[in-house]
């Protein structure tokens, strides 16, 4: 899978995975100015060496890509493992624009090439100050626990009445 979208294994067999974006504090975490790529790192003996880095290149188009943006390397352990990730901050990002990005360690692994388009510039609005302009993202994650069920398994935080997820929804295992 990480051949087939345009990744490049390197050296020491590692790959990025499931890349996610979010926002980024950058000024208050205005969508129209910053955000943050996350994806999984997997090794093929579960490890990551030991002087490894990572980068984010962003620009306008695929493969025109600007300065790289240092990464960092997180290590999680929970109750069923270890796993890694790299996280980089795009910050100082123009409104309405679209970037491409990908990711990059230094044994010579690289993400393909992916994109995304910043919020609208925000408006001005009365007394209340400025307000986002309308615009549409749409998050998914995975919100599992690393752990088999009975501990492994989520509450069901939803109110009561959700049409969804409520008692009387229509999936009552969201």
């Amino acid at each position: 899978v990480f051949g087939a979208g345009g990744g490049t294994v390197g050296r020491l067999g590692l790959v990025l995975s499931g890349r996610h974006l979010s926002w980024v504090a950058d000024g208050g975490a205005d969508p129209s100015s910053g955000v943050r790529v996350t994806a999984q790192l997997l090794g093929p003996d579960g490890r990551v060496p030991a002087g490894l880095t990572a980068v984010a290149d962003l620009g306008d188009a695929s493969g025109a890509y600007g300065r790289p943006v240092p990464a960092r390397i997180v290590h999680l352990v929970g109750g069923g493992g270890s796993q890694f990730y790299v996280k980089a901050a795009l910050v100082g990002l123009r409104p309405a624009t679209t970037y491409h990005y990908r990711l990059r360690l230094s044994d010579g692994t690289v993400t393909g090439d992916a994109h995304f388009t910043t919020a609208p510039a925000r408006r001005p609005a009365g007394a209340g100050g400025p307000v986002p302009a309308p615009f549409t993202f749409t998050a998914f994650a995975d919100v599992g626990t690393n752990a088999p069920p009975p501990h492994g398994t989520l509450r069901n935080g939803y109110a009561a009445d959700d049409p969804v997820a409520g008692t009387g929804g229509t999936d009552p295992h969201p």
